[in-house]
């Protein structure tokens, strides 16, 4: 909504809280890509003065998360800071998405997931995974190939009533 008032805009001084109490070497923080026109850019000023007043180098940068492998055109503004005491005498440099001209799509992240009926839960996958992208994102390597093939966690259907089912099925695609 771009309402400068909206008190979502202050929930990064929270964040701030934690940083001043554990000052931790490095602090990542990410915000939706209207927070840098909001208010004339007064939050994206806020938050950099802010990491710089608890003595972070803070470096800044829009970033389209499909670049980084998501599979979802979304842009993030991105502040990472590092700690000034660190000798770091450099800012620091956002790292070239691998994935600029080949994003994922939807289907490279969910095609391995089982059909489900209205209300239903399935908690295992019948499929192998469909391509690298299913593998990384089911642990491949890090969990035995039993579980890594089985388990499937979160995949529950919402317990429509019939009259949405009917205009669910009748959108078009």
């Amino acid at each position: 909504k771009h309402n400068d008032n909206d008190e979502r805009n202050f929930l990064f001084l929270e964040y701030m809280r934690f940083v001043e109490e554990f000052m931790p070497s490095y602090i990542i923080l990410e915000n939706v890509s209207g927070m840098r026109s909001t208010a004339g850019g007064k939050f994206e000023n806020n938050i950099k003065e802010h990491m710089n007043n608890l003595g972070y180098e803070t470096t800044v940068k829009l970033i389209n998360a499909a670049d980084y492998g998501v599979p979802q055109l979304r842009q993030r503004l991105l502040f990472v800071g590092v700690k000034k005491d660190l000798n770091y005498s450099k800012p620091y440099k956002f790292p070239t998405g691998l994935f600029v001209n080949t994003h994922r799509t939807v289907s490279d992240a969910i095609s391995d997931l089982p059909l489900l009926e209205n209300n239903q839960r399935i908690d295992h996958y019948k499929l192998p995974p469909q391509n690298d992208y299913q593998k990384l994102m089911r642990g491949d390597g890090i969990i035995s190939a039993i579980e890594h093939n089985k388990l499937l966690s979160n995949h529950i259907s919402p317990n429509h009533p019939l009259e949405t089912i009917k205009k669910i099925a009748t959108t078009k695609p």
